[in-house]
């Protein structure tokens, strides 16, 4: 039961007129054998999005148009969630291209034709750290037996592409193929969504119509104050989402560095396992200058499904936080996932 059988044509040579109407858009002409990589590098936002599919020449050659057109449809839409502004893409696939949800990091995948050929298009949403073009490259030519890029070669295998107003990078690199190359790899089933359980702090009050964006919203209010610890999910780069956290509280953004120095010092930010969960925990609080209007976050990220990620983020006055520690850190203890 399940198992079905179909014909599927053989990979037959590239017609001549193809190959004319490929060497005239790409300036060189279209592989025979060996695997052939498509991808574009996209920034947009102050993020970096990957779309890229590779596989047998013969099946990747006749799908170059529909490939190059997919990346020109790709509009991006800003959407507001609870955790602030997050970006989302929107495409048109052409015909017999099947949309599925992503797992993971992934973002989406497209399944081209008929899975059973092995040919899927991966989407990634990164940051900014992931726009070196050539490292990229590099990275992806070797998937296909392709080694040694320089810049020099670089230039052959690229070239601009404009993507919703904007400007992208165009990557078709053809080789050998690995072995063990990705490309044939079954496709997985999307994963089935995840569900957050957790029994509510001892004190906090439940709200039965949190807004839209969240899961689950709990209050306490102590002596005329109060906090709110709020359960969400959402995609965008983890870095954007924990500098909304420090404008929630009056402080700036951090970089790269300051990120890693947090990391270190393991006050603002550090990594703990939890009930076999990996969290990155967060504990921000309002400069001094503000007073009895200083404000503290204490919360929590973990990967879930589908290129999501769990925020559980306690916000509320810095002395009320404080009060409360304790039955936060029991909150994260009982959560469990489904």
């Amino acid at each position: 039961e399940g198992i079905r059988a179909y014909e599927v044509p053989k990979a037959a040579p590239v017609p001549e007129a193809a190959k004319a109407a490929a060497a005239a858009k790409t300036g060189r002409a279209a592989p025979d054998t060996g695997s052939r990589l498509l991808a574009a590098i996209v920034p947009r936002h102050g993020e970096v999005w990957h779309f890229k599919l590779m596989g047998p020449a013969p099946l990747v050659n006749p799908i170059f148009d529909s490939f190059v057109g997919f990346v020109e449809s790709i509009k991006f839409v800003r959407k507001s969630t609870e955790e602030g502004q997050t970006t989302e893409a929107q495409w048109k696939l052409p015909a017999g291209w099947t949309h599925r949800p992503g797992t993971g990091m992934r973002y989406a995948t497209i399944i081209v034709g008929e899975s059973a050929h092995g040919i899927e298009l991966t989407i990634f949403r990164f940051g900014p750290e992931s726009g070196d073009v050539l490292a990229n490259v590099q990275r992806w030519a070797g998937q296909i037996g392709v080694t040694g890029v320089t810049d020099r070669k670089l230039a052959d295998m690229t070239r601009p592409i404009v993507v919703d107003d904007q400007p992208a990078t165009l990557v078709d690199v053809s080789g050998p193929g690995a072995e063990g190359d990705p490309s044939m790899a079954p496709v997985a089933p999307p994963a089935r969504a995840e569900r957050l359980v957790s029994a509510p702090p001892p004190g906090f009050v439940a709200d039965p119509n949190p807004s839209q964006f969240l899961i689950a919203k709990y209050d306490i209010t102590v002596e005329g104050k109060t906090a709110a610890l709020t359960v969400s999910s959402a995609g965008g780069s983890p870095v954007a989402n924990l500098n909304r956290w420090r404008g929630q509280v009056g402080l700036g953004e951090w970089d790269q560095e300051g990120i890693l120095k947090a990391l270190e010092d393991k006050k603002e930010l550090d990594e703990a396992e939890i009930n076999g969960r990996g969290y990155l925990l967060v504990d921000v609080i309002g400069p001094e200058s503000l007073g009895d209007k200083r404000e503290r976050i204490i919360g929590a990220l973990t990967p879930g499904t589908g290129g999501q990620a769990w925020f559980i983020k306690f916000h509320g006055p810095a002395d009320l936080i404080a009060g409360q520690k304790d039955a936060f850190d029991d909150f994260m203890k009982s959560i469990r996932f489904e």
